[in-house]
């Protein structure tokens, strides 16, 4: 058979187009109107097309359809509108626990407490008069006591007072107790020259073993016959009277009508006279009536104590200068008599055959090799002792007043 004939050619390709020029970039859009102050936080502004030109504020930046807003005396800025809330877009998984919220910070620590000033330079203590180390000179006079001037009657009054005691603690009434500079001529002259010995027991101790002065808060307030009962003299103190082991001694007939006679149970006051004793007129003893004083102590009986009250108010209660109100009483402190002289073992001391004031062949001097006590009748070493002291009390009780002094006594 012939063969078959041939395809036909392919329709022929359209001539290619012409090249066109690249479009160009369409332009970028304008600037907002008000694009120099729209977003500025000090003195922004907006498009206003509405009052402006002619409205407060229009002309901001030089285009005078923008206008201030929001600052100085022009109107609040418009707030733009609210966007539309967004559709939660579903979680792909269960939610899982809500997270904690955080721990909250803890506090700063409080500020340090600021530093305390420094203290002014110590300044040394003159030497004593004597050259004794265990004291020191004068720095200023020591303050004397003064009467009340201008009273009208009897005064509540509160100092402190002194007693020298053992270490037993009793309770103080019916007792005479002293200013310091009593209780330091006291235990001058009847105490530190004077030591008890007992060779059975192999101890040796001062007078009455007495080892510290004591030192109380004394409020007192005398019934109003004291003040009315003596003419001009108007005291605040009634007459002292002594007490040994608890009663009362220079009492009527030994049953405290003393007291009667004088309104209630008083406060007395007995000075230690200078020109004998060289601790000054201010050297003072006083007398404090407590519960049956016409008794000694082993026979103040409950009946002795119910028929005479003493003059010791209720704890409490201040005294008010009724019969049985006349004082109370708060011990503050002690001083030692070791740390006046340095000793840490007066029964050897005193065993040894030493003592704090003598009698010896230079006159009368401490032996031993203490020297608080030289010179009992040089009154300037005398007023040496009452600082040394009153500086005792403040270094132990930096908290309490150095000192309170007591009016003057009268008697």
């Amino acid at each position: 058979p012939p063969p078959p004939p041939p395809p036909p050619p392919p329709p022929p390709l359209p001539p290619p187009s012409p090249l066109l020029p690249p479009s160009p970039l369409p332009p970028p859009p304008p600037p907002p109107l008000c694009w120099q102050c729209e977003s500025d936080p000090i003195t922004p502004c907006y498009p206003d097309l509405i009052k402006c030109p002619t409205g407060i504020g229009c002309g901001a930046m030089g285009v005078m359809m923008c206008r201030y807003c929001g600052h100085s005396h022009y109107l609040p800025c418009p707030q733009p509108p609210p966007s539309p809330p967004s559709t939660p877009t579903p979680p792909l998984q269960p939610p899982g626990p809500p997270v904690p919220p955080p721990s909250p910070r803890s506090p700063p620590p409080p500020p340090l407490p600021p530093s305390p000033p420094p203290r002014p330079p110590t300044v040394p203590l003159p030497s004593s008069s004597d050259g004794c180390k265990q004291r020191s000179g004068l720095t200023h006079p020591l303050a004397e006591a003064a009467p009340l001037m201008n009273a009208t009657g009897p005064q509540l009054l509160t100092f402190y007072a002194y007693r020298a005691q053992d270490d037993i603690e009793y309770h103080t009434e019916n007792n005479n107790l002293a200013d310091l500079a009593g209780v330091l001529k006291y235990v001058h002259y009847e105490v530190v020259n004077s030591q008890v010995r007992d060779e059975r027991l192999g101890t040796c101790m001062r007078h009455y073993g007495i080892t510290r002065i004591v030192r109380f808060r004394l409020s007192m307030f005398n019934p109003p016959a004291i003040f009315n009962g003596f003419g001009q003299l108007r005291p605040q103190f009634g007459p002292f009277v002594a007490f040994d082991q608890g009663r009362c001694t220079s009492c009527v007939d030994q049953n405290a009508n003393i007291f009667d006679h004088r309104g209630g149970y008083f406060v007395g006051c007995q000075k230690q006279k200078q020109s004998t004793y060289h601790y000054t007129d201010n050297a003072v003893w006083y007398s404090l009536p407590g519960r049956c004083p016409s008794q000694v102590w082993a026979r103040k009986t409950d009946l002795c104590k119910k028929l005479q009250p003493g003059g010791e108010c209720e704890k409490g209660r201040q005294p008010d200068g009724s019969p049985s109100c006349t004082w109370s009483i708060e011990q503050m402190g002690e001083v030692r008599l070791d740390e006046l002289t340095g000793l840490t073992n007066y029964s050897q001391f005193c065993k040894l055959g030493y003592a704090e004031f003598a009698m010896t062949a230079e006159g009368r001097r401490s032996t031993g090799g203490v020297c608080f006590w030289d010179g009992r009748e040089n009154d300037t070493s005398n007023q040496e002792r009452i600082a040394h002291v009153l500086r005792a009390f403040k270094r132990k009780y930096p908290s309490k007043p150095k000192d309170m002094m007591p009016p003057a006594c009268e008697f």
